[in-house]
């Protein structure tokens, strides 16, 4: 279960002072949890079509992705696969090919986690909860 394999680092993305990239996180870890329905791996190009299906509707670059995505396998929420067979697209393509990502069984905890939480706290009298419930907007759609 996820309370089993969720340790008290985890919760770092969700406590981060700077709202911004705390709902970008949130963001790529909701798309990357719904996309992982459809197949075991999205690829960049899935992510970011389904950030606005997830509530995160602002433009985000390739390269700004790219870095977000390389934290969440720092944190290991989330790993990259490379398809070394795909044909190139460009000379960048040459140390990428086909990249997709999926979420680790880590990141599927978090995500598990941060659900769970939001189903508790929506079902809570007002006032039970002191904390803002922006941090878990992108979760609540899933």
């Amino acid at each position: 279960m996820w309370w089993q394999e969720t340790v008290p680092g985890d919760w770092y993305v969700f406590g981060m002072s700077d709202d911004l990239v705390r709902e970008r996180y949130l963001a790529l870890l909701a798309a990357l949890e719904e996309l992982s329905t459809r197949g075991p791996m999205a690829t960049l190009g899935d992510i970011t079509a389904q950030l606005p299906a997830v509530g995160y509707h602002d433009v985000v670059p390739e390269t700004e992705l790219r870095s977000c995505l390389d934290k969440l396998q720092a944190w290991r929420f989330a790993e990259p696969f490379h398809d070394y067979a795909a044909p190139l697209r460009s000379l960048q393509g040459l140390s990428a090919r086909e990249e997709a990502w999926a979420l680790t069984h880590r990141g599927r905890g978090i995500v598990a986690a941060v659900r769970t939480a939001s189903c508790v706290r929506s079902s809570c009298p007002a006032g039970c909860w002191t904390a803002s419930s922006a941090p878990c907007a992108p979760f609540s759609s899933i």
